[in-house]
């Protein structure tokens, strides 16, 4: 993939992103919470987030997965609702035990997901 192609993919999880980060804080703010609550959540998840994005371009680049159609968009999406999903502080993050553990469990959905995505992509093509 070049240069462009890479950039274009990063805009487009970047898109995606911003678009799950606004649901959320409206899910947050119709549950009750008040704005500052929700960029405090928002800011404490950011550091987390550009790791889960960094790794979801690498690993859409390596697959040959980032000019899928809308893939680059939907994972944004869901990197940026994902504190909904897991908690709105992730306290696993305090012990390295159970930290590597979930790391590595939700590296194993995201590789299972992406290749669902590229199954799909393949019977779709034929």
């Amino acid at each position: 993939m070049n240069n462009s192609r890479f950039k274009t993919t990063v805009f487009k999880l970047l898109g995606g992103y911003v678009v799950g980060a606004l649901l959320l804080a409206l899910i947050l703010i119709l549950s009750g919470a008040e704005v500052r609550n929700v960029i405090k959540v928002l800011m404490l998840w950011l550091p987390i987030n550009a790791v889960y994005g960094l790794a979801i371009v690498l690993l859409l680049r390596r697959m040959g997965l980032a000019q899928m159609v809308g893939m680059s968009e939907l994972c944004g999406v869901c990197i940026g609702v994902m504190p909904q999903f897991s908690g709105l502080w992730p306290t696993y993050w305090m012990r390295w035990d159970v930290a590597l553990v979930m790391i590595a469990i939700q590296c194993i959905v995201l590789t299972v997901v992406v290749s669902i995505c590229a199954l799909l992509q393949k019977t779709v093509k034929r």
